[in-house]
């Protein structure tokens, strides 16, 4: 069995035992739910879970994880769970290198290392290995991923060498904290800025047990991944060393398979002679209606369980994934939100508030939406005493705003025109930020949209990506340090709509 390694920031669910084919006590239900919605398998809006959306989510976690697709808590799902999980949580990448509902390796868009010779230097070792012992292992993981890419890696002895792997205990200076034996085994930082800093370094829980093949924490499969990410690479799919599980039985056998090797030849092309750098061009969906094609976007906002509204005029689109609508979609305005909608002809923005507040925002007014459930056969009725007028209420923020999006921090970026308004708690209430509205073209990390045009529309999505759409284009900003990736604007139509576009 190939053993599934775990990537940054890697936490042990530990679950109640299960013994043969049994059918599983109640307590399983819960502790189930709580993975599900800990690893974003599950939204829980408010109250139970209903038994279709726990279905569901067990239907995804059993496809993700090559078990059968029962949609039933059984023995074989629960062992699963138990392994010991990579949580994506400092660092979530874009996906690129994807067809229409197929997922395959994620790449940090345009975040890579943009010269081919990377040092790298370990500082200090776990109990129980050597300094040198460590840096055998971490030699030959370097060793696998150069015999396959376009970079080569070289030991160096300095405290400047581009990478830095380092063994720590606990609170370390970064947000992330190691928490002892059986828990946050490593995490690991993209190369933006081409290594600068903590970037591109990698860190280990010292306090795990490490061991050199079985009986532990085996060093050399945690290094093969935890390299993977410092060269830009996200989390793929089963029987792949970037796949986010990890298997503690120890595999002899553990290396780079083909999804592994594509993801790193898309960034750095391969090496000498071994083949060919992999096309990796989108197929556009099937299922997209002929106009959608030639409208702009008007508001997009990320619900509950991670499906996109996108308001286009007087209709509204839901994807489950980018580049795939859901069956009974494009629906109109007043289908999903009530005759209120009827004189409305588009919508300027669109946010939800954590966990289910929707705000649709409409000239000098915005509209509220309680989502008890994402089920859109009848409309979803407004909350009582709205609409309101966003002046007064959304103390600071202007009329006819172009687009909004949540941040990470529950903090909301208005965009309008030239400008961006930052909107959160201030001075027991909620208002515009002190030193806001500023420029867009005043933000160090956004030279990127001086010549964009309006935001149209923006949201944070599953990802932790901030998204921001122009009249045909798009951006990708990282949610937390709010740098534009290299590599945009690209097109909206093209990859969240599947249009056959010709440039």
């Amino acid at each position: 069995m190939t053993l599934k390694l775990l990537g940054r920031v890697c936490l042990i669910v530990v679950l109640m035992a299960v013994y043969g084919l049994s059918a599983p006590v109640p307590d399983n239900r819960n502790i189930a739910i709580e993975y599900l919605t800990l690893y974003k398998y599950l939204n829980i809006l408010e109250g139970e879970v209903s038994s279709t959306d726990f279905k569901l989510a067990l239907q995804k976690f059993q496809q993700n994880n090559e078990l059968d697709v029962t949609g039933q808590l059984n023995s074989a799902t629960l062992t699963k769970m138990r392994n010991p999980t990579c949580r994506d949580t400092d660092l979530r990448f874009p996906s690129v290198g994807l067809r229409v509902r197929e997922r395959r390796y994620s790449v940090a868009q345009g975040v890579k290392w943009t010269k081919t010779d990377i040092t790298y230097n370990v500082l200090n070792a776990p109990t129980g290995l050597s300094k040198l012992q460590v840096l055998a292992e971490f030699q030959r993981a370097f060793n696998a991923w150069q015999s396959v890419c376009g970079l080569t890696f070289r030991y160096w002895d300095a405290p400047n060498a581009d990478i830095i792997i380092t063994f720590f205990s606990g609170y370390h200076g970064d947000y992330q904290v190691f928490d002892g034996p059986g828990g946050n085994l490593a995490h690991a930082y993209i190369p933006i800025d081409n290594g600068q800093g903590i970037y591109g370094d990698i860190h280990m829980d010292i306090d795990e047990q490490w061991v050199l093949r079985n009986g532990g924490i085996n060093l050399y499969q945690v290094a093969l991944h935890e390299i993977g990410h410092t060269l830009g690479l996200g989390h793929s799919g089963p029987n792949t060393v970037m796949h986010a599980l990890f298997s503690p039985v120890y595999d002899s056998n553990f290396r780079l398979q083909a999804d592994d090797i594509m993801g790193a030849q898309f960034l750095y092309g391969p090496n000498a002679g071994t083949g060919t750098v992999p096309e990796i061009m989108p197929t556009p969906g099937d299922n997209m209606p002929d106009d959608t094609c030639v409208h702009s976007v008007d508001a997009i906002a990320t619900l509950p369980g991670d499906s996109v509204l996108t308001f286009m005029g007087q209709e509204v689109f839901k994807l489950s994934t980018k580049g795939s609508i859901e069956d009974g979609y494009p629906k109109l305005l007043t289908d999903v939100f009530g005759n209120i909608m009827s004189s409305v002809s588009k919508i300027d923005a669109a946010v939800l508030w954590p966990p289910n507040l929707l705000y649709l925002f409409v000239g000098s007014q915005y509209y509220r939406y309680t989502l008890t459930s994402l089920e859109t056969s009848q409309p979803w009725p407004l909350d009582q005493g709205y609409p309101k007028p966003i002046v007064g209420n959304w103390y600071g923020i202007p009329n006819d705003i172009d687009s909004a999006t949540i941040l990470p921090n529950r903090q909301v970026y208005f965009f309008k025109g030239n400008q961006y308004f930052k909107f959160g708690y201030h001075e027991n209430s909620y208002q515009v930020l002190p030193g806001y509205p500023r420029l867009i073209a005043s933000h160090s990390r956004w030279a990127a949209l001086l010549e964009a045009g309006d935001i149209l529309a923006s949201t944070l999505w599953s990802d932790g990506n901030i998204y921001l759409f122009t009249a045909d284009n798009f951006y990708a900003m990282h949610g937390q340090y709010e740098f534009l990736f290299p590599g945009y604007p690209r097109s909206f139509k093209a990859e969240w709509f599947g249009c056959d576009i010709m440039e």
